[in-house]
């Protein structure tokens, strides 16, 4: 650096210089006064300096916390100044360091300058800088901008001139600090303004997505994509700082929830700290490689992006990512505006997870309300219930209801235990009656692979679990999209289930709901049970009482005719028959007679006669022979080696039992119906009990009769004795007993044979017709 060499003028025409000094700088500093226009006031520089440069320009620190990137805001070349905004290197220039406390630094030759360095003079001279002049606008010992001249060759200025030179510039600096003053000053307030804006706008945002709205419309309408992420949370509630979710990406054009998984290198803990902003203004930066959100960034195509790293117990819970494709820069204003919405965010989305929290845990306590509610009515009302069809449909609307889902349908095992037959649903559609195999279902077979377990099938369209061709008849034809079957048990056998469809795709099951319906099936297969027990017990109760009746009113005749018709009569009230076949042994002829039948309410007696019948190789030759009662449920699985004989041919469940008198068999009665499955195990006894009280009332029918006809022959020899008393010949007193036995037997014609001692003349006479 050197200072300018003095010019010898003589007194007039020095006066003359000053005095064109004096005049140029003051119309230099009106034009700066004057001015808000950047290029205004360099142009009055460069006018004031005159063409002695070439080039010039004007730049301004305006990022305090940015000291080294200079703003050039006006440019001369080919002499014209223009407006201009494009962003250097302070470091760029010599002495950088030095220029808030200097005047100027005036090089006049580059070349040969002491105060340049070897690789100063090198780049300037590469840049074809012979000369330059370098004058720092300085207010309050603080740098705030410079202002340059450049030449490619020597230039030298007086030192009035260039001590008027310094004076402009520190008029320009103080210019431009007030400019910078009034910017701060509006900045300041549109930024409180803004905050406000945001602050308010935050505090009404329902959601996370609102939130995102928020930040662009109000904090940065130039991003390109905001990214939300979140961090995945362990059992126990932990954040896991590597396992995190892309929940929303936001564009000008659409907002998309996506929750896509995010695995990133871990943020480091700061319990210190609740939010911070990273600011990445460049992808090719060697600090930003390192940034955890590098290589998402990266392959997303931006160039810069400022990351929102909002803190929750020391570890990043959320991140919102606000995403440029272009390079930006990030000025100081927009960094603190950035940094405090951050905390704003912050606490809008803790309340929003924690107002979410509660009311998924209002809603959770709500339906476990409900469910105890349900489970508990459930629990009561069954108890209340002996109609087996009543239980079952209140037991399928309550679990239907508890599981909110399309329909619900219960079906039990028929008493082949082949078929499953619906008898309950909610609500009503039209498939009670309907009738499927269950040992050949593909449904019932993956039951039993685990039959105390509830089998939820979410998505049937997807689940291999069932075949293809099922399927595509279930959400097809059927339009059943997920279901769940409960197991139903009774006496812990598995005697149906309890299925539930959902008709729309997605539904998910709740687990604990599932097991809490499994709880309701398991209490209503208890209750099914008692039902069935009840009923059973009652059945039992008024056969029993129908016997004691039957029992009293055959005491009351011992006519054998009316006494069948009372046993046809009983048994057809207390059994679920259409028929009964009365078989009687003849024991004189050592055959099986067909006495008496009862067919659909008509009752035919044919005692003392009847069909005779051949029983071998018949059920009631089976019964006859073995003494044992025979009960078959169903025709189809009896003994092949048996068939019905004279039973009729549309028979399809029979209870036949041998009737004893006196511990000897007299006789089988066999009930038929044309419906399988009828006549219960429990039927046999109360069966047995009715038919010992039609043996002792036939008993008792059979003795009456023989008595009575003793009674009745004991009469005749009295009166038959008394009537021959009445006579002294004997002719007279055969006549006698001849009519009175014939009229006594039915017979038309009598006689008597007398025989006489062999040695008398005739053998025999006959002495009376």
């Amino acid at each position: 650096m050197s200072d300018t060499n003095p010019i010898t003028t003589s007194p007039s025409g020095e006066s003359a210089e000053i005095l064109n000094l004096a005049q140029a700088q003051y119309d230099a500093a009106g034009t700066i006064y004057g001015s808000t226009n950047p290029a205004e006031i360099l142009d009055a520089l460069v006018s004031f300096i005159g063409a002695s440069y070439r080039s010039a320009l004007l730049g301004l620190i305006e990022d305090a916390d940015a000291p080294l990137r200079l703003t050039v805001l006006a440019e001369y070349h080919d002499n014209r100044v223009t407006n201009t905004r494009h962003v250097i290197r302070l470091d760029d220039y010599p002495a950088y360091e030095t220029f808030s406390a200097i005047e100027e630094l005036n090089f006049q030759d580059v070349a040969t300058d002491p105060f340049l360095n070897d690789a100063e003079r090198e780049r300037l001279t590469s840049q074809g800088i012979v000369s330059m002049l370098i004058i720092p606008m300085v207010v309050t010992q603080r740098l705030i901008g410079i202002i340059v001249f450049s030449h490619s060759e020597v230039v030298t200025i007086s030192p009035a001139r260039s001590r008027a030179l310094r004076r402009l510039a520190d008029q320009a600096a103080v210019v431009f600090e007030n400019q910078s003053l009034l910017r701060n000053t509006a900045a300041s307030l549109e930024e409180v303004r803004s905050l406000y804006d945001i602050n308010r706008a935050m505090l009404s945002a329902l959601d996370t997505l609102d939130v995102l709205r928020v930040l662009r419309n109000l904090l940065a309408p130039d991003v390109d994509t905001i990214l939300h992420i979140t961090a995945r949370r362990s059992d126990d509630g932990a954040v896991d700082s590597s396992n995190y979710l892309l929940m929303h990406v936001t564009t000008p054009e659409s907002e998309r929830l996506v929750e896509t998984p995010l695995t990133l290198p871990p943020f480091p803990s700061n319990s210190n700290e609740t939010t911070r902003v990273d600011f990445v203004e460049s992808l090719t930066d060697a600090q930003s490689v390192n940034h955890p959100l590098y290589k998402e960034m990266d392959s997303r195509g931006v160039k810069s992006y400022a990351a929102l790293l909002l803190r929750e117990q020391g570890d990043v819970n959320d991140i919102i990512v606000l995403a440029f494709k272009t390079p930006t820069v990030f000025d100081t204003r927009t960094r603190r505006l950035y940094t405090a919405v951050a905390d704003q965010t912050a606490i809008v989305l803790q309340n929003q997870r924690l107002l979410l929290e509660a009311q998924t845990n209002a809603i959770q306590l709500s339906q476990q309300l409900r469910t105890l509610r349900l489970l508990n009515e459930l629990s009561v009302n069954i108890a209340t219930f002996d109609n087996e069809d009543e239980l079952l449909n209140y037991g399928v609307r309550t679990i239907t209801t508890l599981l909110g889902v399309d329909h619900g349908g219960l079906m039990l095992r028929d008493q082949s235990r082949r078929f499953g037959v619906t008898v309950a649903e909610y609500p009503q559609t039209g498939t009670i009656g309907t009738t499927i195999g269950w040992n050949d279902n593909p449904l019932a077979i993956e039951m039993q692979k685990n039959p105390r377990s509830p089998m939820v099938i979410e998505d049937i369209a997807t689940d291999e679990r069932i075949p293809l061709e099922l399927r595509m008849f279930l959400t097809q034809q059927v339009g059943i999209q997920g279901m769940a079957i409960l197991p139903l048990f009774v006496k812990g056998d598995m005697v149906g289930s309890v299925g539930l469809d959902v008709y729309e795709r997605g539904y998910k099951f709740a687990p604990d709901l599932v097991q809490t319906a499994q709880t309701m099936a398991v209490q209503l297969g208890i209750a099914l049970e008692n039902v069935r027990l009840l009923n059973e017990t009652r059945r039992s109760a008024a056969q029993i009482q129908r016997i004691a009746s039957f029992g009293q009113s055959v005491q009351a005749t011992l006519q054998a005719d009316t006494i069948f018709k009372l046993m046809f009569t009983e048994c057809s009230q207390m059994f679920p028959l259409n028929g009964i076949t009365l078989t009687l042994w003849d024991t004189s002829h050592r055959q099986m007679r067909e006495v008496g039948t009862y067919m659909d309410g008509t009752i035919n007696v044919k005692y003392p006669g009847g069909e005779v019948l051949q029983i071998n190789g018949t059920f009631i030759g089976a019964v006859w022979e073995s003494e044992n009662p025979l009960l078959i449920p169903d025709i189809e699985n009896a003994p092949k080696s048996l068939s019905l004989g004279s039973l009729p041919t549309e028979t399809r469940a029979l209870l036949s039992a041998p009737v004893f008198i006196r511990r000897e068999p007299i006789g089988v009665v066999t009930a038929t119906a044309r419906t399988s499955y009828v006549f219960q195990q429990g039927d046999v006894a109360i069966f047995e009990q009715l038919l010992n009280q039609f043996a002792v009332a036939l008993e008792n029918s059979r003795n009456y009769a023989q008595t009575q006809k003793l009674a009745e022959n004991e009469a005749l020899i009295n009166e038959i004795g008394a009537q021959i008393q009445q006579f002294n010949t004997i002719e007279d007193m055969l006549q006698v007993t001849l009519r009175e036995l014939g009229k006594a037997i039915g017979a038309r014609r009598a006689r008597v044979r007398l025989a006489t001692q062999p040695d008398e003349a005739a053998a025999s006479e006959d002495v009376a017709r």
